[in-house]
């Protein structure tokens, strides 16, 4: 569960809560966004389909119960809504997740992040040529691996 400011929201719950935030939604049409949303992040589920996402629509109402009994989430004509709190939640858990995304995404695609990387595997596939190069007795493989060996060390020494 993740805690923030004294709310407790299950797994499901913030992803609910950011599907709401367009507006209004039936259950049938908020099953239809999360299956979306969770797509939209790689994962190719199908929550639509009683029968292979059953587990996930009992799931689903727990999270709507839960989100009712803490005011986030109200049920009015037929649709769940989110409260003044609960938009105020959701704001508030999106700027979370686009500052953190913004901080990941800005490490990854460093110069830094690729160096470090990039020697990491070069000393994977060092050591990956050297070990092969004993266990088989093959001369070349065990030259090819001190020449990568070497190759990492001057990396590492242009880091530091």
């Amino acid at each position: 569960m993740a805690k923030n400011n004294g709310i407790k929201l299950k797994h499901h719950e913030p992803f609910i809560l950011s599907c709401l935030k367009k507006g209004p939604l039936t259950k049938e049409r908020l099953l239809q966004e999360y299956e979306r949303f969770v797509q939209f992040m790689g994962f190719p589920v199908k929550f639509s389909n009683r029968k292979r996402g059953w587990s996930f629509h009992r799931q689903l109402d727990d999270c709507l119960n839960h989100l009712q009994s803490l005011a986030l989430v109200v049920f009015e004509n037929g649709a769940y809504r989110l409260t003044e709190s609960g938009a105020k939640e959701a704001r508030r858990r999106y700027e979370r997740v686009r500052t953190a995304h913004a901080r990941l995404r800005s490490s990854v695609f460093s110069p830094e992040t690729a160096s470090k990387l990039s020697v990491l595997v070069n000393a994977a596939v060092a050591s990956l040529k050297l070990t092969i190069g004993f266990v088989f007795n093959s001369v070349a493989l065990v030259a090819d691996g001190f020449d990568s060996l070497v190759d990492v060390s001057s990396a590492i020494a242009v880091f530091l």
